[in-house]
């Protein structure tokens, strides 16, 4: 799994939109669409329940959301660090 990957779990869970979700992204809603159906169909389970256009996180896709959110302020702290030396 990549990092940009990662980032999208997360920006569609704060939005629990995929429109406002792509906009935050700039890619385009089909293509984030495709990724996450792709993703959860290569895991064998779904991260998100789609309810009309909210996406709410399942229990295991609120785990795979809080493990890719630490991941990602990992690699901001370390950026940081790396730039203030």
């Amino acid at each position: 799994m990549e990092l940009l990957q990662l980032r999208y779990f997360c920006v569609v869970a704060k939005h629990q939109n995929m429109t406002k979700a792509a906009a935050e992204l700039m890619i385009s809603q089909p293509a984030l669409s495709k990724f996450l159906k792709d993703y959860e169909d290569s895991l064998g389970f779904f991260i998100f329940l789609r309810h009309h256009r909210q996406l709410t996180p399942t229990a295991v896709g609120r785990y795979v959301i809080e493990c890719a959110q630490k991941i990602l302020d990992e690699q901001t702290r370390m950026l940081q660090t790396h730039q203030s030396h």
